[in-house]
């Protein structure tokens, strides 16, 4: 959990080099490796460091999703109760492992009922740099306005260009964190008329965006 919470910061930090970084890395991998050998007698003691303690569902994430993903659904379940900085876990977690620990499980998460669930497959599949294909489309237009957030970010991050008007039109989206996101995501694909207007005025007028617009 340490580790974890030492090479998340260190990965903005502007004083680490490549070279460090690897090592953090490295050192990472070790204690995960660990972990995953220890399987059934290191569950104890993931059940006993969880709860509130920063970066223990990211291990556990981990172990799941390398040696045992009979406990995957009872992570998802518990992480969908946390605040996001938890969430984040679940999330780094993912992008952390193979993609061949991923095989099944993204499927089964996009294709879920749960928008929760759906959105982790989302994320999964853009860290991992594959176009979840058509519930992508239905992302856009879902009730869930994390998901239709999630949705833009997405298609912005793997370049879908075709995803364009699909951002534009989520401008005038009731929830102010999803048009920022279209507007953010349509400027990244390529739109250069409202998407990049409703992205200037976030970046000229005090707020919660400007920062983010402003980069």
């Amino acid at each position: 959990a340490l580790l974890y919470l030492q090479r998340r910061a260190a990965v903005h930090a502007p004083h680490f080099a490549l070279l460090y970084l690897r090592r953090l890395d490295e050192r990472l991998a070790a204690h995960l490796d660990g972990l995953c050998v220890a399987a059934q007698e290191g569950q104890p003691w993931l059940r006993e460091e969880d709860g509130d303690l920063p970066g223990a569902l990211f291990a556990e994430t981990v172990v799941a999703l390398t040696v045992q993903p009979s406990r995957l659904d009872a992570l998802l379940s518990r992480a969908a109760l946390l605040p996001d900085e938890f969430q984040d876990e679940l999330i780094a977690a993912l992008g952390w492992v193979d993609a061949n620990c991923l095989k099944g499980t993204v499927q089964h998460l996009l294709t879920s009922e749960n928008p929760f669930r759906r959105r982790i497959g989302l994320v999964a599949c853009t860290q991992h740099r594959v176009n979840p294909g058509s519930v992508l489309h239905e992302a856009f237009n879902a009730d869930d306005p994390a998901l239709r957030d999630c949705a833009a970010h997405t298609a912005a991050k793997l370049g879908l260009v075709e995803m364009r008007e699909h951002c534009r039109t989520l401008l005038s989206d009731a929830d102010p964190r999803v048009s920022f996101q279209a507007a953010w995501g349509g400027v990244l694909l390529g739109e250069r008329s409202d998407c990049l207007s409703r992205l200037g005025a976030w970046a000229t007028q005090p707020g919660p965006q400007q920062a983010d617009a402003l980069r």
